[in-house]
């Protein structure tokens, strides 16, 4: 009889657990739409107000830090939406999830699915959305880097740019059951963008792994620097879906290469992808569009803001940019609190004369650009005639730049 008690009083604790009322623990909202980013600011709650059945779907023990509920939403008619943050402890490193949960009426778990958006860069912030049709999209809101503006008597000061755009990928949808189903295009997408993470990280049999593209060769050409090993750094302009069926997948990408030992390089690209074994592998490449591009950074540092670009090199010249700040305050302007310094913008084609030299012509100015190579390794510049034009010329004089690395 005593034993028949103890099992009763323990079905009863497994129901009470189970009817738990956990919507109260989040806002409750109704969709958002693909443009609309996951606001940052939320209230963080301690792990001991939020409810044990969440902590049993996860299996957190001792080591979660906190978690976060944020929203809840109805999915059809028997299901209900759960996104929240898991924070957990791995010694000295934090590790923090966003995630998507699916429970039923009963709160009986269904599925889950990681909404983790992806930080691109110092620049760019990301989130996700949620549709009427129960279509899942990471959303990356991505910011341009600074401008400079108000220049006056080649003065200028600079600010950062709210130039925003979001860029919605489709990642999953819900499924009438309730479970969560990954579109191949974003699988694929993912391959891409892994493949282009460790090749930006040099781990470059990693991004070897990820293809069976018989045009690169094997592992050991495609890690040395007659394949990508010289690569140090990928600057991803653009990456999205193109097009393809249930076999192949074509992925677009807008990005420059960073080589010191090949040369720079901006292209338009369209990676193709096949499925194998269930898994999307990049079987090919083709190149829609191709730039040389050289950037080059200043040896001592003594410029506040530079940007020094070449495009479009051909054996005939270049197409260049060169916008910068100086350390110095502007003396002549006086009618702002706001910090103004010496300003430079030349822009314009350069022609070779020989392997290691080019000019630049504009009316009586002509700047002159000596290389170290027929790589431009290191360059140096000379103006003749260009203190009218170019009033803060002598910044990028007597000075020595080379390629980033």
């Amino acid at each position: 009889m005593k034993k028949l008690f103890i099992v009763l009083l323990l079905i009863l604790a497994v129901k009470t657990q189970a009817q738990e009322d956990v919507s109260s623990y989040f806002d409750q909202e109704e969709f958002w739409k693909p443009n609309t980013v996951l606001n940052d600011e939320l209230t963080i709650y301690s792990k001991k107000i939020v409810p044990k059945s969440f902590y049993n779907i996860f299996n957190l023990n001792d080591n979660t830090v906190n978690v976060i509920p944020y929203f809840s939403f109805p999915v059809y008619e028997n299901f209900t939406g759960f996104v929240l943050d898991v924070t957990q402890s791995d010694g000295d490193q934090e590790m923090t999830d966003l995630y998507l949960i699916i429970l039923d009426k009963n709160l009986k778990f269904i599925s889950k699915t990681i909404l983790k958006p992806r930080k691109l860069n110092d620049f760019e912030e990301s989130g996700f959305a949620i549709d009427d049709a129960y279509d899942i999209y990471d959303v990356e809101k991505v910011e341009n880097h600074f401008q400079f503006y108000d220049v006056k008597d080649d003065c200028a000061a600079q600010r950062w740019t709210s130039d925003v755009y979001d860029v919605p990928h489709k990642k999953a949808y819900i499924q009438k059951d309730g479970k969560i189903k990954m579109y191949d295009s974003y699988l694929a997408l993912q391959t891409v963008r892994k493949y282009l993470d460790y090749i930006n990280e040099k781990k470059f049999k990693k991004a070897y792994a990820l293809t069976k593209n018989p045009n690169w060769g094997t592992e050991e050409h495609f890690c040395s620097t007659k394949g990508f090993g010289g690569i140090s750094y990928v600057e991803i302009y653009e990456l999205k879906y193109d097009s393809g069926d249930e076999k192949t997948k074509k992925i677009f990408c807008r990005a420059s290469y960073f080589d010191p030992v090949n040369g720079d390089s901006y292209l338009l690209q369209k990676f193709i992808l096949n499925r194998i074994i269930g898994k999307w592998i990049i079987t090919g490449m083709k190149i829609l569009d191709f730039g040389r591009r050289r950037n080059y950074t200043e040896r001592e540092g003594n410029i506040k803001d530079l940007e020094m670009r070449f495009d479009d090199i051909t054996k005939k010249g270049f197409r260049f940019k060169i916008e910068a700040l100086s350390y110095d305050k502007c003396k002549q302007i006086n009618d702002s609190d706001e910090e103004r310094n010496p300003y430079l913008l030349i822009q314009g084609d350069a022609k070779y004369s020989s392997p290691v030299k080019a000019e630049f012509k504009a009316g009586k100015c002509s700047l002159q650009f000596n290389f170290s190579d027929k790589k431009g390794t290191k360059l140096s510049f000379k103006a003749v005639n260009c203190k009218d034009k170019y009033k803060n010329i002598d910044m990028i004089l007597n000075k020595t730049f080379e390629i980033r690395k």
